[in-house]
């Protein structure tokens, strides 16, 4: 873990970097991150580390959110024939992102919500149901902390005013595609 502390220091500046007017800084800041990105196992856990921490600015959490969005993709479920060229997140690492990253949809910024809502919902797209067979329960719980509501598990389904109230959280919280 020590690792990864060390590379959110360079991670924070660097992301802050894209935001510079200066090309040759935002230039160089998107290089560094795509070699991190091609070398460092660690790296999207290293992003959601970044993105669950309120005390970085929203701005910097949520291009991180957007990073670890369109990293995954192309390294978290690897086709065998490009594994020599790819590298593909560890399952360890894939684990620890799957168990971190919801805890930032309870996040103050709603931009940070929104773009969280896509990472979840992009992993959903390749673990769930078999390697992340929690995610409902996990989004509900959430969902329902948002909204202020009881997850008793004494009461697995949700009253009518429990539905009215979560409902308008999720569709904006979620692409439509991940309610069916």
């Amino acid at each position: 873990m020590a690792a990864i502390a060390s590379l959110e220091e360079f991670l924070v500046p660097c992301i802050q970097s894209i935001f510079a007017p200066d090309d040759s800084a935002r230039q160089e800041a998107e290089a560094q991150l795509s070699v991190w990105g091609d070398q460092v196992a660690e790296f999207p856990h290293a992003l959601s580390q970044l993105i669950c921490t309120p005390e970085i600015d929203t701005e910097t959490r949520q291009l991180a959110a957007v990073l670890l969005r369109q990293y995954i993709p192309d390294h978290w479920d690897v086709e065998p024939t490009k594994r020599d060229s790819v590298l593909q997140v560890p399952d360890e690492v894939k684990g620890a992102i799957r168990d971190m990253i919801p805890t930032a949809l309870g996040d103050p910024s709603s931009r940070v919500r929104s773009s969280v809502a896509f990472v979840v919902s992009t992993i959903a797209e390749f673990d769930w149901p078999h390697n992340w067979p929690t995610l409902f329960d996990t989004v509900r719980a959430w969902c329902c902390t948002i909204a202020g509501l009881s997850t008793h598990p004494a009461s697995p389904h949700p009253s009518e005013t429990d539905i009215s109230r979560t409902t308008p959280i999720l569709d904006a919280a979620y692409p439509s595609h991940f309610l069916r």
